[in-house]
Parts: C-alpha cells; structure tokens; sequence
C-alpha cells in the first residue's frame, strides 16, 4: 500500500464513527491525497468503489447504533415508564442542547438535537424529572450509545 492510501486508511480509522459520512472529497482532503488515491485504496481493499466503502462503514455504525437503542428499550422495558438517561442513537453531532442542569423536563420533551449526515434527530426525555447531568455541548461529535443527558425522576411528595 503507497503512503497516501496508508494516510487514507489512518484517517477511516481516526474517524471511525463518522466515516460515512465523509464525502470522497472530505476524506481525501483529511488524508492529504487525491480521491484518485480513495478510490485506489478502495479497490485493493476489496471493494467496488468509495460508495461500496461508506455503505460498508455506515452499516458498521448502524449496528453500533441498533446495539445502543436496543440496550435502551430493554432498560426502558425493565424499569417503570423508561430511562432517565437520554443516549445519542448514532453517531453524529450535537446540533443543539435545549436544557441545562437544574431544568425541570417532561416526558416527551426534546432535550438534545443530533445531527448524522445531514439528518437532524430530536432525541427525547423519557420520563419526567429534573435533569441532573448535561455532558454534551453544540458542536461536540459524539458515539452512538453515549449518555448526553441524565434526568432524575421527579419525586411526589
């Protein structure tokens, strides 16, 4: 493998999660080559070209995302009207955090705005309650699965 499809490689691995979502353009542009050279690299990795490669990486992130919204709805299901923890369903960034620590939230209420390959996702509070732990910010690239927002259920007194 030539150094630039080396450099090609080591950006897919630098940006795993977001891969997919790279233009040939973006990646070859990261990698400091041409996107003659993606599409080299493409080639002897096996596939039929840079579009074959996303779709690849993005099922990769999918399943990643499908594993973490799976693991959610069994917590959901174990528990008594859902999760207090509000967990990114994909990779992507966050577009918008529309609560702080101390808020009071109800159930259903959007808390955080994720953006993964130009698609916006409204990710919302499960129960009702104060939110305890805000640990995303705008602009932040984040994993599937990560917690971004926790509420404490409210108590009745």
């Amino acid at each position: 493998m030539s150094p630039a499809e080396q450099r090609v490689a080591q950006v897919i691995i630098d940006y795993a999660a977001t891969a997919s979502g790279l233009t040939i353009s973006d990646l070859a542009d990261r990698a400091r080559s041409s996107e003659t050279t993606v599409i080299r690299f493409c080639r002897a990795m096996g596939f039929s070209g840079y579009s074959h490669l996303r779709l690849t990486l993005a099922g990769e992130t999918c399943d990643i995302g499908l594993e973490a919204e799976v693991a959610v709805s069994a917590g959901a299901a174990a528990g008594s009207g859902g999760s207090g923890a509000v967990l990114a369903t994909m990779p992507g960034v966050v577009a918008e955090v529309r609560v702080s620590a101390g808020d009071v939230v109800e159930a259903g209420q959007v808390v955080v705005v994720l953006e993964s390959m130009k698609l916006f996702s409204s990710l919302k509070a499960e129960i009702a309650g104060i939110v305890a732990d805000v640990s995303c910010q705008p602009g932040e690239t984040v994993m599937a699965g990560k917690r971004l927002v926790l509420i404490e259920p409210q108590s009745e007194a």
